[in-house]
């Protein structure tokens, strides 16, 4: 979307995969992204474009992290899929959104939630 701070494709695959190497062999992994993975609800503009990243949907597909939450997209609120990683963009802080997420045993979980609306949402 050419804001002066973001990063090409090929720097994005190159930042992901560096990260991923200090954590690979970890029990659970969580990707934490500003930029969504393309095609999906999370990276939608109202007229409904997609404009997430190509790089960062091929590496979540390659390395299935456990969970991965995004952002860049306000209007992109919600929950997807990509493989079997659960992906979360929390919207707009302004709007009250953002992500809570529990280590349960062996398995990370998250939930969205909204503090303008009591807590969840």
């Amino acid at each position: 979307m050419d804001t002066p701070t973001e990063l090409e494709e090929h720097e994005i695959r190159e930042v992901l995969e560096r990260g991923h190497a200090s954590v690979a062999d970890a029990p659970q992994r969580l990707m934490i992204c500003h930029t969504p993975p393309f095609d999906t609800r999370l990276d939608r503009l109202m007229n409904g474009t997609p404009v997430g990243s190509p790089a960062v949907r091929a590496f979540i597909e390659r390395h299935n992290p456990d969970l991965a939450v995004v952002g860049h997209i306000h209007e992109g609120r919600g929950i997807d899929r990509v493989g079997g990683t659960v992906v979360l963009n929390a919207g707009a802080l302004r709007d009250g959104g953002y992500v809570v997420i529990d280590h349960e045993g062996d398995a990370l979980r998250a939930e969205l939630r909204n503090f303008r609306s009591a807590g969840r949402g």
